[in-house]
């Protein structure tokens, strides 16, 4: 045990990265992968010591971090194993201890996988994971009726519909029918809270219904909506 406490003393400039990076995602592309992988392997130490869900969330998160990296330099297959395995420990937590937060960890990562299946070109399993994760917004939303919940369920109908107006799963109803549920939970946050960043999300849903209705032809509800 000493000699673990005195290597993660050693390690704590590669935990401190790894936490910058949660905050500051534009700069994904300076760290290298190593950084994640080591906090990964000293997790997983102490993970085998001291069994504590705690543990675990930080190293899903650790797991999610490293799939980021990996995304971000276009490295899809070695992204797509960091989100499983992020996935799989979150489901594990969510088990031991159903607290939202621990949910929402669930959601991210379903939706993490969504979007690298989307950029691998896999449209099947780019849905499936997209719509697991609305699944489980729905489920937080109904248990925990909050501005938190909210947005998120906003974000993930937003998702859903821009899956299906991608090229790869190309199925404009489908997309209008999202981006629609999107729009009342967006009008909704705005008037309880008409911050910045609901309002531009708003703005977003009304400009991807003008889209669908221009490429659906119907040019008059494309102007209302623009």
């Amino acid at each position: 045990w000493a000699r673990l406490s005195e290597q993660y003393s050693e390690d704590t400039i590669y935990v401190k990265r790894c936490n910058l990076v949660r905050k500051e995602l534009d700069n994904l592309k300076e760290f290298q992968i190593q950084d994640f992988q080591k906090d990964i392997a000293l997790k997983g130490v102490l993970a085998s010591l001291i069994n504590t869900s705690e543990i675990w969330y930080n190293m899903s998160r650790s797991y999610r971090d490293a799939g980021n990296v990996c995304m971000r330099k276009g490295l899809f297959d070695e992204a797509e194993y960091y989100y499983h395995e992020a996935l799989s420990l979150s489901k594990k937590i969510v088990k031991e201890i159903n607290t939202d937060e621990n949910q929402r960890n669930v959601v991210v990562n379903y939706y993490k996988l969504g979007e690298i299946c989307k950029k691998k070109g896999i449209p099947k399993e780019a849905l499936y994971f997209c719509k697991k994760s609305l699944t489980m917004c729905k489920m937080r939303f109904e248990i925990n009726d909050t501005y938190e919940t909210e947005r998120d369920l906003e974000i993930s109908y937003l998702v859903l519909g821009d899956a299906y107006m991608s090229n790869m799963c190309r199925n404009l109803e489908s997309a209008l029918r999202y981006y629609k549920e999107a729009l009342v939970l967006g009008k909704r946050i705005v008037e309880k809270e008409s911050s910045t960043n609901n309002r531009r999300d708003l703005e977003l849903i009304f400009n991807r219904l003008g889209d669908v209705y221009r490429e659906l032809g119907k040019l008059k509800e494309a102007r209302t909506y623009y």
